[in-house]
């Protein structure tokens, strides 16, 4: 019996072992090995090389607030599916934090603006106390709370007349068809201005005054270890 123990207990110890094992054998590519070579044979049927799927697919030659993230996708071909198997890794994660990190260095070009990992579960304690429906609006309360005064500052820079127009870009932006004139009614109600020609460079000067806000402010370390945090949307993540 003792023997049977012992042989238990070892079986037990080594799953830990096997586990991790199992893990690093996970793949996060998008295409396989076999896959690639397929699509390699198909290429060469038209006497071409993978090379070749490389070629400029955007319609805009500006790079003006693009990020070379996703201009390497645009154009990259074969050669950019490596990109979508490292965000394929890091969103498989449980801690906001590097996804975070991650897709703001997507997006905007900057790191090491993730919550520290104390802030973060301070965050998740809030969260967890979310039993009813009323309680998310707490959440949400002390999340703009917090969030205003960055909000208020990251468009400092911006006049009045420069953020409805910018706002009234961001709604028009997303708008469809069939709903034109219930946003026509919602703009003149709150005296927003109705943009009939988009001017695309304008609505550029006036983000770019803000992304300039965000890249001015980079996290600083404070006596007590914890992380001060000045970007704009670091405190709720």
């Amino acid at each position: 019996m003792k023997v049977l123990s012992l042989v238990i207990m070892l079986c037990i110890m080594q799953i830990p072992l096997f586990l991790c094992a199992q893990a690093s054998l996970v793949s996060y590519s998008v295409l396989s090995a076999d896959e690639l070579s397929e699509l390699e044979n198909m290429l060469a049927e038209a006497e071409l090389l993978p090379e070749h799927t490389k070629f400029y697919r955007d319609w805009d030659p500006s790079t003006r607030l693009k990020s070379d993230w996703h201009m390497q996708v645009l154009q990259g071909g074969l050669d950019a599916l490596p990109l979508f198997g490292d965000l394929r890794q890091v969103m498989s994660v449980d801690y906001h934090g590097d996804i975070l990190e991650e897709l703001c260095s997507i997006a905007f070009g900057v790191g090491g603006i993730a919550a520290s990992q104390s802030r973060h579960e301070e965050i998740r304690k809030f969260a967890d106390g979310i039993k009813k429906p009323a309680d998310i609006f707490r959440y949400l309360e002390r999340a703009f709370s917090e969030l205003e005064p960055l909000m208020d500052a990251a468009f400092d820079d911006l006049s009045p007349a420069e953020l409805d127009t910018l706002q009234a870009f961001c709604l028009q932006l997303m708008l469809e068809e069939e709903h034109t004139e219930d946003y026509r009614a919602y703009f003149e109600k709150h005296q927003l201005p109705w943009l009939n020609d988009m001017d695309l460079g304008r609505m550029a000067d006036l983000l770019e005054k803000v992304v300039a806000w965000l890249w001015a402010r980079q996290p600083m370390n404070i006596g007590s270890g914890q992380r001060c945090w000045k970007p704009l949307f670091t405190i709720w993540n």
